[in-house]
């Protein structure tokens, strides 16, 4: 593994980049020589601007990748990171990265003027590429109708997978519908935030991937604080595999986007956790082809969830594509311990909504996977679903819980029941299933055990 030097300055492409005094002027210099595992170190100060495309094509591997590193230049080789080293195309010029590397502290930037120019990240190669960008500044800057910030493979030839992270890394836009492209494997981002100083998206901050390619974003701990105030956060994709999740993480002041935009899918599920513009930390939205599920802190049980001041609930909204067979809509698993065995156990989860007609055990049911099989931990699955879609539907039984009911014009109270018996301690699974169409429903995300 070799070091290689990078430094505007006063480096020169025809060196051989082995020390500060032989550095390379360009990072496509060090590119272009690199071999897996190389090091290739950035003066902090190092500055290049290029009026044309620019590809890094780094020679790294999963196992094995090449690190860009921005640094201070002052010994040799270097001992102390220092963010800075600038790489920037200008005009309707696009910056590409490939191949497998880890790169820090530099701002990379495409594009400039009213032109499209997009900067790619982890873009095309021979797919399974794994690329971390930690306190990087991540720039798209041209203002064209197509101009974007796109994180897998953009060609039409090309859909192989890759693995992006972001670390602390901030993202500017120069157009208000741009935003981020990101497809053809899973992309994450944990800190770092939306920068200051570009145009505030209005549209979506995730634009939808091309029809077919699979489509996985994680965000945790961002700041959009800079996103527009009615910006959405993702677009559903016209088909593929889309699953994106993001959580404590800070929205705009006074935001009034939608978690997700356009036409849902039935391989799409999108999950917002405990991301507010205030100071809550229970909120929860998730939307997939069947509805959404929603906190809910006006009909709450009396004595049900709380964070500790402030009564909870889930509310679970069905849309038209809901039903029993294939489609309905499931909560997120709620965890319980399950300490003792070989006796039953029953577990009750209240519900109540609007309308004199009770419903009915086709239409919304409880599962429960618990530890069934002594000797290894094998699931086993308990629900007061009908047996089987020929089998006659019953009511649920009625609840006697207390409930907030503000703005129910019938409120029906209902519970869930199911029994079973574990064989091994440990923690047993509670889904909520939703399958009648148009309905809501408020659930009682604290379950009781007896």
């Amino acid at each position: 593994m070799a070091n290689i030097y990078v430094r505007s300055s006063d480096g020169n492409d025809a060196d051989n980049g082995s020390t500060w005094a032989l550095a390379k002027a360009l990072l496509q210099g060090a590119a272009a020589i690199d071999a897996a595992g190389d090091d290739i170190f950035l003066a902090s100060s190092h500055s290049q601007s290029t009026a044309g495309t620019l590809t890094l094509a780094f020679a790294g591997t999963p196992w094995n990748p090449v690190r860009a590193l921005s640094v201070n230049d002052s010994a040799e080789p270097p001992t102390a990171l220092l963010a800075g080293a600038s790489i920037v195309t200008t005009g309707a010029s696009d910056l590409t990265i490939t191949g497998s590397a880890y790169l820090w502290g530099l701002t990379l930037s495409a594009g400039s003027g009213a032109v499209n120019a997009d900067l790619k990240l982890n873009d095309i190669g021979a797919g399974d590429n794994r690329q971390v960008y930690e306190n990087c500044t991540l720039r798209q800057g041209g203002t064209g109708p197509s101009a974007r910030l796109v994180i897998g493979a953009n060609a039409s030839s090309n859909s192989d997978p890759n693995w992006t992270k972001w670390i602390n890394c901030t993202a500017r836009f120069a157009r208000a519908a741009g935003g981020i492209l990101a497809q053809c494997g899973h992309f994450i981002w944990e800190g770092g935030g939306i920068e200051a100083g570009g145009t505030a998206l209005t549209t979506a901050l995730f634009l939808p991937p091309v029809s077919g390619r699979p489509n996985i974003v994680t965000m945790i701990g961002v700041d959009l604080t800079e996103l527009g105030a009615a910006c959405s956060i993702f677009t559903a994709s016209a088909s593929g595999l889309q699953l994106c999740t993001m959580m404590n993480c800070k929205l705009p002041a006074s935001w009034s986007g939608t978690l997700v935009t356009g036409t849902k899918k039935a391989q799409g599920r999108y999950s917002m956790y405990n991301c507010d513009n205030a100071d809550t930390n229970y909120r929860l939205w998730i939307e997939d082809f069947s509805g959404a599920i929603r906190d809910e802190t006006t009909i709450v049980k009396t004595g049900g969830a709380s964070d500790g001041t402030t009564p909870i609930a889930w509310k679970m909204t069905t849309d038209s594509n809901a039903n029993e067979a294939v489609s309905p809509l499931i909560s997120d698993p709620i965890p319980v311990w399950i300490d003792s065995t070989g006796a039953s156990k029953t577990v009750e989860v209240d519900f109540v909504h609007d309308g004199a007609t009770a419903l009915q055990d086709d239409e919304v049911w409880m599962e429960v996977e618990y530890l069934g099989t002594s000797g290894y931990p094998i699931s086993s699955k308990a629900t007061c679903k009908r047996a089987s879609v020929l089998t006659s539907p019953a009511d649920h039984a009625s609840s006697s819980a207390t409930w907030t009911t503000t703005g129910l014009g019938t409120p029906n109270k209902q519970k869930l029941s199911v029994s079973f018996t574990p064989a091994e301690k440990g923690v047993a699974f509670i889904r909520i299933f939703h399958g009648k169409p148009s309905q809501t429903i408020y659930v009682d995300p604290k379950p009781t055990v007896s």
